[in-house]
């Protein structure tokens, strides 16, 4: 499946609604990466990742035994991960590594051009270091946030700048302030690569109370992703995360009003630019 809407180009916003892009790739558990510092990792990456921090993520498994007696759970095993971070010097730009997969995220997206350019430098110091078997997931994800205010659209309603299929119950009472909150989650599947698009949409919420809807604001969380089993190093992944890019960006446009299009104030970037 592929969403188009040729009336309106690739563009780059100077009001863009994308406020986080994260960019996974999960392996093979490699317990040394939990065991030991990853210094010949950060000395590869260091460069333009000067900032380290580490953190331990616990996580609980709860295993199900089927007996005569009926299903019973087995007491909960509490796995302890090091998640470790490097961070550009303005922050902008992050590598997570931890035993199971690699990540590169940014609140500083500009083209998909210079964030895939980006990826590389850890995903060859993955290899160098590590040299994962394959990887087991490849998953790209864009969180866009919608916000009226912003787009000086106070008071146009929703269902006149989203598609409606996004909306949902938002779209369909005349006065949307009876919404009062909305949450939505939908699985795609796409041509290529198995690939999944999963999409969650909701209100956002207000500034400095996170338990508060805004009814002002409309979350779009777009996480494109494939479990086939991928040849580690760039050109195992390359085609497959640019399809990802492609249909997620494709998505994007097709589900904004061309009233909300031009309120980001696009500029198309040119076909030179893309690869």
């Amino acid at each position: 499946m592929r969403f188009r809407d040729e009336s309106k180009p690739r563009s780059r916003y100077a009001k863009c609604p994308l406020t986080e892009v994260v960019c996974q790739l999960r392996f093979p558990v490699i317990l040394s990466i939990d065991k030991e510092l990853p210094a010949q990792f950060q000395e590869l990456v260091r460069e333009e990742y000067p900032e380290y921090t580490t953190n331990i993520e616990r996580q609980q498994q709860v295993d199900f035994v089927a007996t005569p007696a009926g299903v019973i759970t087995q007491p909960a095993i509490q796995q302890e991960n090091m998640n470790h971070s490097f961070v550009s010097a303005d922050g902008c730009w992050r590598i997570n590594l931890t035993s199971s997969f690699l990540a590169l995220s940014t609140n500083a997206y500009d083209k998909w051009e210079d964030f895939r350019d980006r990826l590389w430098l850890p995903v060859e110091a993955l290899t160098q270091c590590y040299n994962p078997a394959y990887y087991t997931r490849v998953g790209l994800r864009y969180i866009d946030v919608y916000d009226r205010q912003r787009f000086g659209l106070q008071g146009v309603p929703w269902k006149e700048l989203l598609n409606e299929q996004i909306l949902g119950m938002a779209a369909a009472p005349n006065d949307e302030s009876d919404i009062q909150t909305i949450s939505q989650y939908a699985e795609i599947k796409l041509d290529e690569y198995e690939a999944i698009m999963r999409v969650i949409t909701n209100f956002g919420t207000v500034p400095g109370n996170p338990q508060q809807p805004s009814q002002d604001t409309f979350v779009v969380d777009t996480d494109t992703y494939s479990m086939l089993r991928f040849p580690i190093g760039k050109d195992g992944i390359e085609g497959c995360l640019n399809f990802m890019h492609d249909n997620s960006t494709d998505y994007g446009r097709w589900m904004v009003s061309k009233k909300l299009f031009d309120a980001m104030e696009p500029e198309e970037i040119g076909e030179e630019a893309v690869s």
